[in-house]
Order: C-alpha cells, then sequence, then structure tokens
C-alpha cells in the first residue's frame, strides 16, 4: 500500500473518530494537573498509563524522588510514565515527549501539553483501527513536572541512558506553538529558564495592620521593592552582566527573521511589523509591544533574554479588602535563557545583584534568594533530514493560553495590588482618597506603561474618637474592678470600626469599646486566638457591666 492510500485510511478514520477525540481530550483537562499544585500530580498520569496500555505499549511507572518546598514540606513527585510500543530490530524508534501538568476546548492543559499528548495516543489507534503497520518503534517519556523544572526526570534518564534511551533514533516533542494563527511551523530552538524567588520575613505571624502598622518594617513593601529593581519599564534587565552572556546576532540568523512569513490571511495589506505587532496585541489583548520593528519583535521572544515576575506567594490575594500585613512573603521572577547563558553563570549574577540591592534597602527583616530550577536553552540544525520528515509531513495538509506553592512561569495578564491608610483625627474618608487617587495617578504617568491602569477605594472607615468621661464609661470602669480587681487603661486603637462612629451619628448617644481579648490574640492572622479565661472573665465583666448600666 503506497504512502498516500494509508494516509487517506488513516486521515478519514480521524475524521470519523472526532467527537470522541474531542471528548477524550475534555476528561483529560477536566482532571486537575498543575504541578505546583501537589495535591492533583498524580492524576492524569494514572490516565494516561491505562491508555497506553490499551494501545498495546509496555509502561512503566518511574519514581522521580522527592520535592522540598521553600516552607520545608517533602513531597513524592509524580512518577515518570516511560512507554515502549514495538520493538521491531529492523525499524528505527522515535522518542515522543510530553507533559501532563499546566492549560481553547477550554480546559488547563488543553494545548500545553494535553491536547498533543492526546493526538499522539489518538494517531495510534487509528494506526491500529485501519490495520496500517506503524513504521517506527514508539517510546513515551511522559512528566507531571515540566513547568516546575522537571524535578528528578533528568536523573532518571541518565540511569537508562544505556538501557531504555540506548536504541533511541529521534525525539520528538509537540510542545510549543505556531507563530501566527493559520500557518505551521517547525521550532529548532528554545529559550531556557531561570526561576527564583526572593523571600523576606518579618514577624513570626501575620500581624493586623490596625494595631501594627506604622510601627513594623513590612516584608511585603520591601518585596515589592526589589522586584521593581530587576527591570526598567521597557523590560531591559537591570541585573550586572546578564546581557554580557549573550551570543552576538549573526547576519545569517538576522536574515532568518527576515525571511519568515506571516499569515497573509489576516495580514489585510498592512506592512508586516503592522501586522506583528496587531496580531500579538489582539491575540494578548496588550495596549503596545516594548519593540517596534519584526526583527526586534522575533529575537525578543526568540533569542534575547527576559525577565518576567510571575506572583508574591503570602500576600492576600483573594476579592475584595483584607488589612493583614504578611509575616513572609515570597516573590517569583524568572529569567528565560538564551546562547550562550548558562543556568549556574546566570544564577551567580543574580544572587549577587539581589543581595546587593538587599543591602541598598538597609531592612531588618530576614532575606534571602535561592533559584527554584533551571532549564537549559536549545538550538539544533534545522537543515537536518530528520526536519526534512516534519517538512513533508506539514506540506501535506492540517485541518484546523499561580498564588500557590512551588513555581509557575506564567506572565498574570491582570494583577491588582491592596493596601491601606489607617486614618486619624482630622482625616476624612473622601480627602484622603482623593490625595491617594491624585498621588498614584501622578506616578502612574512617571512610570509611562501602556498597560491599563485604574485606582479606586474599596471601602473607607472613618475614624472615632469620643468622651471616656462620660457616665457610661464609668459603668464600665466599675464592671472592670468589680471582676478583674484593677482600674483600666483608657486606650486608643490602630484598627478601624467603622460602626462605631455610625452608631453614634445615629444614636445621638455615646458608644463604648469593652474589650475581652489579650493583646496577643493576633486578630486576623492564621494563629488567632483567645484565652480561656479572657473568654470566661470577660463574660464575668459583661454582665457586671449590665449590672452597673441599671444604676445610672
Amino acid at each position: 500500500m503506497s504512502l498516500d492510500r494509508k494516509y487517506d485510511l488513516i486521515a478519514k478514520a480521524i475524521d470519523a473518530n472526532k467527537r470522541k477525540f474531542i471528548e477524550r481530550l475534555r476528561e483529560a483537562v477536566a482532571i486537575q494537573s498543575v504541578s505546583a499544585e501537589p495535591e492533583h500530580r498524580q492524576d492524569v498520569i494514572k490516565m494516561l498509563d491505562w491508555k497506553l496500555e490499551s494501545l498495546g505499549a509496555i509502561t512503566e511507572n518511574v519514581p522521580l524522588g522527592k520535592q522540598t518546598l521553600p516552607n520545608g514540606m517533602t513531597l513524592t513527585l509524580p512518577p515518570g510514565l516511560f512507554a515502549t510500543l514495538g520493538n521491531d530490530p529492523k525499524k528505527k524508534t522515535l522518542l515522543i515527549y510530553g507533559h501532563l501538568d499546566n492549560g481553547k476546548l477550554y480546559g488547563r492543559g488543553a494545548t500545553d501539553d494535553k491536547g498533543p499528548i492526546m493526538a499522539w495516543l489518538n494517531a495510534i489507534e487509528m494506526f491500529h483501527s485501519t490495520k496500517v503497520d506503524i513504521p517506527v518503534n514508539i517510546k513515551f517519556c511522559l512528566e507531571g513536572m515540566e513547568e516546575s523544572g522537571s524535578l528528578g526526570l533528568e536523573e532518571a534518564l541518565n540511569a537508562r541512558k544505556n538501557t531504555w534511551l540506548s536504541d533511541v533514533d529521534f525525539t520528538c516533542i509537540s510542545d510549543n506553538y505556531w507563530l501566527g494563527t493559520s500557518k505551521p511551523c517547525i521550532t529548532y530552538g528554545l529559550r531556557g529558564v531561570s526561576y527564583f524567588s526572593i523571600e523576606i520575613t518579618g514577624s513570626n505571624q501575620d500581624l493586623h495592620s490596625g494595631t501594627y502598622g506604622g510601627n513594623v518594617f513590612e516584608p511585603l513593601a520591601d518585596l515589592m521593592w526589589m522586584l521593581a529593581q530587576l527591570t526598567d519599564l521597557d523590560g531591559t534587565i537591570l541585573i550586572d552582566g546578564i546581557y554580557d552572556l549573550v551570543s552576538k546576532v549573526t547576519v545569517e540568523e538576522r536574515k532568518l527573521y527576515e525571511a519568515i512569513d506571516f499569515d497573509q490571511d489576516i495580514m489585510l495589506e498592512r506592512k508586516e511589523v503592522i501586522y506583528l505587532q496587531e496580531q500579538c496585541r489582539r491575540t494578548i489583548g496588550a495596549k503596545k509591544l516594548s519593540r517596534s520593528s519584526k526583527s526586534e519583535l522575533l529575537m525578543n521572544i526568540w533569542r534575547y533574554p527576559s525577565l518576567s515576575i510571575h506572583g508574591i506567594e503570602g500576600a492576600f490575594d483573594g476579592q475584595g479588602a483584607k488589612t493583614v500585613i504578611p509575616a513572609k512573603v515570597i516573590g517569583k521572577f524568572s529569567i528565560r535563557l538564551v546562547p550562550n547563558m548558562d543556568g549556574e553563570t546566570v544564577e551567580k549574577l543574580v544572587i549577587k545583584y539581589l543581595d546587593k540591592i538587599w543591602q541598598q534597602r538597609n531592612s531588618p527583616n530576614s532575606y534571602r534568594s535561592y533559584q527554584n530550577h533551571t532549564g537549559r536553552y536549545w538550538l539544533t540544525d534545522f537543515k537536518h533530514p530528520h526536519y526534512q520528515c516534519g517538512v513533508r509531513a506539514i506540506k501535506r495538509g492540517i485541518e484546523g493560553a499561580f498564588d500557590g506553592q512551588g513555581a509557575k512561569t506564567v506572565i498574570p495578564a491582570k494583577v491588582i495590588g491592596k493596601f491601606s491608610i489607617r486614618l486619624v483625627p482630622n482625616m476624612d474618608g473622601e480627602t484622603v482618597e482623593k490625595l491617594v487617587i491624585k498621588y498614584l495617578d501622578k506616578i502612574w504617568q512617571q512610570r509611562n506603561s501602556p498597560n491599563s491602569y485604574r485606582s479606586y477605594q474599596n471601602h473607607t472607615g472613618r475614624y472615632w474618637l469620643t468622651d471616656f468621661k462620660h457616665p457610661h464609661y464609668q459603668c464600665g470602669v466599675r464592671a472592670i474592678k468589680r471582676v478583674f480587681g484593677t482600674t483600666p487603661d483608657y486606650t486608643r486603637e490602630g484598627c478601624s470600626i467603622p460602626i462605631a462612629l455610625t452608631f453614634e451619628e445615629l444614636t445621638g448617644n455615646n458608644v463604648m469599646l469593652l474589650p475581652i481579648g489579650a493583646g496577643d490574640d493576633m486578630a486576623h492572622s492564621q494563629n488567632e486566638k483567645i484565652n480561656i479565661r479572657n473568654y470566661i472573665e470577660g463574660t464575668k465583666m459583661l454582665a457586671a457591666y449590665l449590672l452597673e448600666l441599671g444604676s445610672i
């Protein structure tokens, strides 16, 4: 049977099974598998294990060791799934790599990388169903930790260099994307990545900003300052020595960028540079790109390093407003590596730079920085006959995007920073709001960023001050003396209780705060508590207070 005939049979079979394949992918993406979220790491491996076995593959779950998280917790890594389909010594052997962590069908991992893996399995199934012989032996190397540095995988593969990997002739990875939306591509180079964390610790527990704000050096403020020193507005990396590692652009390489053909279907008579900018902007929803020419845009994606800030662990990230001062925060960022940047040298430069600017910050908080993982860049010979197989396959026809623990390389599309100001006499919320918004607008103009910006007041709680010599207060004093045997102090609080003023205004009468809890109860923190003594004796105090009220 000719190659064309074999292809026609398989293509028709794939068309006939379209609904089944879509449902299969739907089931796969429904399985949560973000590598930075430990509780779901094993799930997809189990699903693919039985699928490969049903296709006749011999599978092996390979232990990849353990991972120690920044908080000291140790987790067992999800096993690697190594599978072998066919062992004909007369055939070449293809190794297919895919990863199962991270993810239009909409769902996590639909394109990166569950979709491509399922496509491999679907294709193999169609060979079987049409009784067309698979012309190569196939080996699969599947893992669940690629988005977190492929922990343990390199060691496992090194151990099998002279055994399981010894007969591999080719390796294929389907883990990237076309440049546009309609024209396929073959990729011959990848940037690497080095992922870093900046950890800053202040107090030994989260604090209430009303009680401690203004008297502590806040870790989150330190971290935000540190992160702001990593790049300038255009994304230029400010770390000393980074660009000295980057190889120079050759004349031949520049010609490659200039010759790249873009999607003619949506160019709409634009010049290529305008098209590329418009395509990127429409795809991701950005207001402006940092580079203007076609070659510069492509080189900044492919062959120059970049630094991206990905998230902050330990800070409040929910909706609404919360006034906690986090005790410990971890900022996460990565640098994309290009020839000739090696992870070890980059790590030294980054840590040295972070140490330097931390000294400039002169904060009393504890600080440490470390590299989570590194992945080397890759560049190969696209003129190799192996690549020409891919070229011919494309010519044949094709019918047609972390607040947890661990590491994640996403660039968030939208971020919201939250802060509070404690008001004192004679500050009114409306005036403070105007001053804050005016200041934020001013410094945003100084930032000169093309991103969209909006600042707003979530809520305001007015300060409150009343007459503690009022007879009402004396009832409280007497109640405390009765139960605790002492005269109370007259205090003011740094926290906000807006309803106090509301009650006073609405009733026209005195309002008193009569606390029960102790000063170390740590309101709003993870370890919030109340002492038994305060709880029981406080109950008595309230009873005494009620009695005293009857006397006025």
